[in-house]
């Protein structure tokens, strides 16, 4: 997500240097992109002298994504829009491909695989859950014995898939496509632009960012001496059977006392910094604009590329959570974006001066 506001930032900056003439600059600004792919070539590299794929990941590209891609392709009378291959579009896709078929049994009928990846709600796979199930049934019926023999199974399930929505074997909703992803749809929108604000407002109030696990859980004495047994050592001695008490230590407390009041200055800050942040940076704009110069303009767009990565971040995720996950607002998956904004906050209120700074007066 970081490579469309990098490539306009690089735009913008050789725009500068070429007008300037500094070309040795100009290609300096090739070296990110170079590292970049560098480091790619070398994951690659190392993939293929283990595993004997030149792949970068066998999850997001290649053969995998291009099945799962032909998968979704499949019409479906399911109107959820967390589910991906709903069952009516499985049952279709077994009866077409005789490659999937085996995966039946473990996807609709093995009990484990279920407990582990379908929505007891949806009495279905989610789509951020479907992918990690069908690889784990693929698992069970040996797919994975090689990398080239798993290679060679989900190209041919793509093959397949894909020449029974060309010949109407299957009906299709979509194009040929590859990708792990659900496809952007217009009913996505609106779901999308609520989340990305209940993400960023995540962000910003450094929500779910407690200390210790506030989500208590009540053991029975039969599921203690289990994990007790599994683990080989003793639960803590305030922890009650059939009980959700609180176990924590006073001085256990007094240290989680004093992480949240960290919290809460990191929160204090930032809302005053972005607050700044947002009146520096936005109330320079019509000065840049009156008067564009370079050491004004760049700083004001780079700023705001800062400030579109951290809000494409929170739709990305936002658009993952409606489509795929369905697990609410995830701190994990927003982390990214805490920095993004102190940086913002600090450079805007360090690059521009305060818009209502009163101007001096010669005396």
């Amino acid at each position: 997500f970081l490579l469309p506001f990098a490539a306009v930032a690089t735009v913008v900056m050789l725009v500068v240097l070429v007008r300037a003439r500094r070309w040795l600059c100009c290609a300096a600004q090739a070296l990110p992109y170079g590292l970049l792919a560098v480091a790619v070539l070398t994951f690659c590299s190392l993939n293929y002298s283990h595993y004997g794929v030149f792949a970068l990941s066998d999850f997001s590209e290649g053969s995998f994504a291009a099945a799962m891609g032909a998968m979704m392709r499949v019409d479906t009378e399911s109107a959820e829009p967390l589910l991906s291959v709903p069952t009516d579009a499985r049952e279709k896709i077994y009866a077409a491909v005789p490659e999937l078929e085996p995966l039946a049994y473990w996807l609709e009928e093995d009990e484990q695989l279920q407990n582990d990846f379908r929505d007891p709600v949806l009495d279905d796979y989610r789509a951020g859950s479907f992918y990690w199930a069908i690889r784990r049934a693929a698992q069970f019926e040996g797919v994975y014995d090689t990398p080239q023999k798993a290679d060679a199974y989900w190209q041919s399930v793509a093959d397949a898939i894909n020449g029974a929505c060309e010949d109407g074997t299957l009906p299709s909703r979509t194009g040929q496509r590859t990708a792990t992803s659900q496809p952007i749809k217009a009913s996505y929108v609106a779901s999308t632009l609520a989340e990305t604000v209940r993400g960023f407002v995540h962000v910003i109030t450094f929500a779910d960012c407690a200390p210790y696990e506030t989500a208590r859980s009540i053991g029975t004495e039969e599921d203690m001496a289990q994990w007790s047994s599994y683990l080989h050592c003793g639960f803590n001695h305030a922890a009650e059977a059939g009980k959700d008490t609180p176990y924590y230590s006073p001085y256990q407390k007094l240290v989680f006392a004093l992480m949240e009041g960290i919290a809460w200055c990191y929160r204090a800050l930032l809302w005053l910094g972005l607050l700044a942040g947002l009146v520096c940076h936005w109330g320079a704009l019509p000065r840049v604009l009156r008067r564009p110069a370079a050491d004004k303009v760049v700083p004001w767009l780079l700023l705001f590329g800062i400030l579109g990565i951290a809000l494409l971040r929170c739709a990305m995720i936002a658009f993952v959570e409606v489509s795929s996950f369905g697990i609410g607002t995830s701190t994990m998956y927003l982390a990214t974006v805490h920095p993004l904004l102190l940086m913002y906050a600090f450079a805007s209120a360090s690059a521009f001066d305060w818009p209502f700074k009163r101007k001096e007066h010669a005396a």
